[in-house]
């Protein structure tokens, strides 16, 4: 191919095309083209981070599932009340501390969870309580304190009045079938152990019928109007 040396353009043209030549085999030299190994071995390296991370987070998940159930009730919600106060009252015993009165509150819903909480009032010391919520905290699970109101009873004394807030977390989702057994149960031994004696009379042994006191002991907690109200609790009555 000629070029023709008295046309400018063409002298141009040939110029461009000389240079761009020179440009491409520089870059070819200089720049490497990239290895297929160390790309494909990055994004193995990618995968494995994400399958690392997915991993952890699902651990965290579990643990944190793990710790909540901890935390749950399984009993029947009539028994949640009675264990309660139980907990609540030997406790206060251990620290010299007098249970003045509980009253269960409407239950709330928290999310997926349903929240029983419960008020208690506490007689005895200020150093006595501190004590009493401290060991409180540290070694009870299913029961999480939410609120403290502390007043003096006494202005020569140590004496307080300890108005504390507890709260009991329930899945309503929880094997109602088990909890629904669990409940009737004591009713239907109440039934088999009604029978009359040959005689006619209830007897106290076992295979008699039951005085009405333990009778009543199967019914249901009072209404929720019932538990609104304070009702004062005899000092030991949760040993009963």
């Amino acid at each position: 191919m000629r070029i023709d040396t008295r046309n400018p353009v063409a002298l141009a043209m040939t110029a461009i095309g000389i240079l761009l030549m020179a440009a491409t085999l520089a870059y070819s030299i200089v720049v490497k083209p990239p290895d297929p190994k160390e790309a494909v071995a990055k994004q193995a390296q990618d995968i494995a981070k994400s399958k690392h991370e997915t991993q952890h987070a699902t651990e965290i998940r579990q643990t944190t599932v793990a710790g909540t159930q901890m935390r749950l009730w399984s009993d029947p919600d009539d028994r949640i009340a009675p264990k309660t106060l139980k907990i609540l009252t030997d406790l206060a015993e251990k620290h010299g501390l007098k249970v003045s009165s509980f009253r269960p509150q409407k239950e709330m819903s928290a999310g997926a969870l349903t929240i029983l909480p419960f008020f208690v009032s506490l007689d005895g010391p200020f150093p006595a309580v501190g004590d009493y919520l401290r060991e409180f905290e540290e070694n009870q699970q299913t029961l999480i304190v939410t609120n403290v109101q502390i007043a003096s009873s006494d202005q020569n004394t140590h004496a307080v009045t300890a108005s504390i807030e507890v709260c009991a977390y329930i899945d309503p989702s929880r094997d109602a079938g088990s909890a629904d057994v669990a409940s009737k149960s004591p009713a239907k031994a109440t039934t088999k152990s009604s029978q009359p004696s040959p005689s006619g009379k209830a007897l106290d042994e076992p295979g008699g019928s039951l005085p009405p006191e333990a009778s009543n002991s199967t019914k249901t907690p009072p209404s929720k109007n019932a538990a609104h109200s304070s009702s004062t609790v005899p000092h030991g009555s949760a040993k009963a």
